[in-house]
């Protein structure tokens, strides 16, 4: 089966250099003509913008970034961890030996 891929943004490698010029813009200058509104889209306008331009898209593999477990846990060990997990909450619920058993192992 082919990995299917999508990009996003990574912002590890973005031009904060750029990014941090928008401190020199004049916020109190955009609040005083428009309204409060205006000024909010403005600002994220600007910053879709910037987002856009200085900050570059890398591939991502969806299949990855579903399995966000170690490479070590194999499947066996999942599962006896949600098995593990399931007892405990049955005994929390029902508090009968039986239930403590299967949560003991």
């Amino acid at each position: 089966m082919k990995n299917k891929l999508s990009y996003k943004k990574c912002f590890f490698k973005a031009d904060y250099e750029e990014i941090n010029k928008l401190k020199s813009i004049d916020w109190k200058l955009i609040g005083e003509k428009d309204g409060v509104q205006d000024m909010v889209r403005v600002f994220y306008g600007t910053l879709e913008k910037v987002i856009e331009e200085k900050v570059p898209c890398v591939q991502a593999n969806k299949r990855r970034q579903k399995k966000r477990v170690p490479v070590w846990m194999t499947l066996d060990i999942r599962r006896n961890i949600r098995n593990r997990n399931k007892a405990w909450n049955d005994y929390r619920k029902y508090k009968t030996e039986e239930s403590l058993r299967l949560f003991e192992g």
